[in-house]
């Protein structure tokens, strides 16, 4: 079984890769056909999800100290 620290870390890290891939910082986000149709229709969406990654983040980090 994974312990709770190994599993924190490994939260963050999704989290971190989710906000770059949503932020628009990622080359896969670039060729994302289903993002960029996302941000045309719907803009403020991504913005939304890439502030839930960093709250997750953020609850995360605190729960390791």
């Amino acid at each position: 079984m994974i312990s709770e620290p190994a599993i924190s870390i490994l939260v963050i890290f999704i989290c971190v890769v989710g906000v770059l891939h949503f932020g628009g910082v990622l080359g896969t986000s670039k060729k994302s056909p289903a993002l960029a149709w996302m941000n045309t229709k719907y803009p403020f969406f991504t913005k939304v999800i890439v502030v839930l990654f960093v709250f997750v983040a953020a609850i995360k980090i605190v729960g390791l100290f």
